[in-house]
């Protein structure tokens, strides 16, 4: 929180409380000054934002930027457990998984993330990606079937049916690949 940003809390938490005060409505007929302030810290922890919830999503962002994942996961996964969490910060968890190569980890972020906010479409293709990522064509594939169906998105579904297609051609490799004899490998000299 900026230095002016704060003075101006301070200026109207003081005013509100002095308001409160002078008036005998806010806190009822006959509460005492001492009285007063406690109810109205409480009301001004209530209603201001948490600055020090902001500034671990800056360090955080500043941990990823500059790809130190381990550091940027412990405090998005910090922040994404606080009473002010959102699910862009789950979603964050889910990079910085991705990037650790804990793909399994980071599907389950970025599904969190579709079950919390299932009108933000463009999760659906990183989940799929996830999936491709961690070498499971199968459920990427399946993946794709189900995102398919719910989506409205164009521009996510044509991402959508191009990995489709590919793990299609990755699951028939593999099968193509496993019905050789052993020591071919399906390509002539």
């Amino acid at each position: 929180m900026h230095h002016h940003a704060k003075l101006n809390l301070l200026i109207c938490s003081s005013f509100w409380l002095a308001t409160a005060i002078c008036s005998g409505n806010a806190f009822g007929q006959g509460t005492t000054v001492p009285n007063a302030v406690s109810q109205a810290k409480n009301q001004i922890a209530y209603l201001t934002p948490s600055p020090s919830l902001q500034y671990s999503r800056e360090a955080a962002d500043a941990a990823y930027q500059a790809m130190n994942y381990e550091s940027a996961l412990e405090q998005y996964k910090t922040i994404s457990q606080s009473a002010g969490a959102n699910v862009d910060d789950i979603y964050w968890v889910g990079e910085s998984y991705f990037h650790l190569r804990r793909f399994d980890e980071a599907a389950k972020s970025f599904e969190t993330v579709i079950e919390r906010n299932p009108r933000n479409e463009k999760v659906r293709v990183r989940v799929v990606q996830t999936y491709m990522s961690a070498n499971q064509p199968q459920i990427a594939k399946q993946k794709c079937s189900e995102y398919l169906v719910a989506t409205s998105d164009p521009s996510v579904k044509q991402q959508l049916q191009y990995m489709s297609k590919f793990c299609d051609n990755n699951i028939r490799f593999r099968t193509e690949k496993r019905s050789l004899p052993v020591g071919q490998h399906g390509l002539e000299r």
